[in-house]
């Protein structure tokens, strides 16, 4: 579900996440050296009770420089039975996307993503990984996570086509990176 940067709840969220003084926020001032980059995505995920899993993807090509950098963010806990998505930590290497082309098996270690809500997982886009089956069919609980995409300004190649944004809409980290003021200890 596509989510509008204009929505107050929205707004405020990534406010909390990406402001100057949260760990998300100094992590990306780190990454982009405190360009302002644009999003490429901003939306939520959702996977109900009996859906499956996904095949095993990047979410781009391979490139020597990363392309896009995602945030998962858990919006309740998210348990083993809900579907999780699994990651496969430094697959974003180019013989790993080889092997995966030729659909060779892959046989590295996986993190599964369970998470408390309000935890989030920060993903570079060339990393394999796939949401898995949410099998929750005696609770009956949703998957539910908010999730952006942020374009690498490094990169100097063509981005993948537009991702999940309304049409027209355009956003920025800058947008959200909000001094915030001390807050006594």
């Amino acid at each position: 579900m596509y989510l509008s940067k204009d929505d107050q709840i929205v707004s405020s969220s990534l406010s909390h996440l990406l402001n100057n003084s949260s760990t998300l926020g100094k992590l990306f001032e780190n990454i982009f050296k405190k360009k302002s980059c644009p999003f490429h995505e901003l939306s939520s995920l959702i996977s109900d009770p009996g859906a499956p899993s996904q095949p095993l993807h990047p979410d781009s090509k391979w490139s020597d420089v990363p392309i896009l950098y995602t945030v998962f963010v858990a919006l309740q806990d998210v348990t083993e039975t809900m579907g999780p998505t699994v990651f496969i930590p430094k697959s974003n290497r180019e013989e790993i996307h080889k092997q995966h082309a030729s659909r060779l098996p892959i046989t590295m270690d996986r993190f599964s993503g369970q998470m408390k809500a309000g935890d989030c997982v920060v993903m570079d886009s060339r990393t394999l990984h796939h949401g898995s089956a949410n099998n929750d069919l005696e609770k009956n609980r949703r998957r539910r996570l908010l999730y952006f995409t942020i374009r690498n300004p490094e990169y100097g190649g063509a981005f993948p086509s537009n991702g999940s944004l309304f049409e027209g809409m355009t956003c920025s980290t800058g947008e959200f990176n909000i001094p915030q003021p001390n807050t006594p200890p």
